[in-house]
């Protein structure tokens, strides 16, 4: 049963039905309770859904958890963090992101005005635009 559950929150999520998907997925995690993984992609359902508080719960629940790509999970509460405004955490996250892939990503997106918004000229996102 978890199988086809996990299989139709994924197509839920590749028809952009995030309210639907967090929901199959929040039920895996009810029979898979502290999975890492499955932590993530509600972590991450619950950020692009702009419920900030449980997005964090379960991001720190899959780095409690040992997930296996740390530094991934980092970032996403650095942009968490970010995206409410609360800088100085959002520095913390993002300078805890060891050597790696997500280390170079780091470098380009913490800005040298944190924690100071009012200093900042612009904001930068991920994906390098201004914005």
């Amino acid at each position: 049963m978890q199988d086809v559950r996990l299989a139709y929150a994924r197509l839920l999520v590749s028809d952009r039905q995030y309210v639907e998907a967090r929901a199959q997925f929040e039920k895996l995690l009810d029979d898979l309770p502290g999975n890492p993984d499955v932590s993530v992609a509600v972590g991450l359902l619950a950020m692009q859904l702009k419920d900030y508080d449980a997005a964090e719960k379960y991001l720190k629940q899959a780095l409690a958890g040992q997930y296996r790509d740390e530094a991934t999970v980092r970032m996403y509460l650095g942009q968490l963090f970010d995206e409410r405004e609360r800088y100085e955490e959002a520095a913390d996250w993002y300078g805890s992101v060891g050597r790696g892939e997500q280390y170079v990503l780091r470098k380009s997106v913490v800005r040298p005005c944190w924690p100071s918004k009012a200093s900042c000229p612009r904001r930068v996102s991920t994906s390098g635009r201004s914005r």
